[in-house]
């Protein structure tokens, strides 16, 4: 687990390159961040959009979330389908070193060898058919049941 110490030491990095213009201001919320947090022992939501999951976002805002720094996280669920299969085979990606220069016969190769491109990252087709199944049950039974879920439920 991370200590709240060791979140610091991005203000010094902050301080030294972050001095002029929108950098400046990114530098001005982190201490201030950093002042709401200690002085006035605040909370925090965190809001985000896109796709931060295949950034694995989770790997820094869980130790926030652990120390007491975030207290909440808004966000729009893109790309939420990229953590589920990042969890169940994150092991068996394959890189598409080069991805930028792939043609169209590269892509169909891959997608022949039961590889989906996104980017430069290759998420096998059992992955996906492992998630498809897992949850073609459970959506089944809840329309039995008509019974309505949130898509994190």
């Amino acid at each position: 687990m991370l200590a709240k110490q060791h979140l610091y030491p991005i203000s010094e990095f902050l301080e030294t390159h972050y001095r002029h213009f929108n950098a400046r201001e990114v530098l001005e919320a982190a201490k201030g961040y950093i002042r709401f947090m200690s002085e006035n022992r605040g909370s925090m939501v965190v809001s985000l959009a896109g796709a931060m999951s295949t950034a694995e976002i989770g790997k820094t805002l869980s130790p926030m979330i652990r120390n007491g720094y975030v207290q909440a996280v808004s966000s729009t669920g893109a790309n939420i389908e990229e953590d589920l299969f990042n969890l169940l085979g994150h092991s068996r990606y394959v890189e598409a070193r080069n991805w930028r220069y792939l043609s169209m016969e590269d892509d169909q190769a891959l997608l022949k060898q039961g590889l989906n491109r996104v980017t430069d990252t290759c998420i096998p087709e059992d992955i996906m058919l492992e998630l498809h199944a897992a949850l073609l049950e459970r959506w089944q039974c809840a329309t039995d049941k008509e019974q309505r879920f949130f898509h994190w439920e």
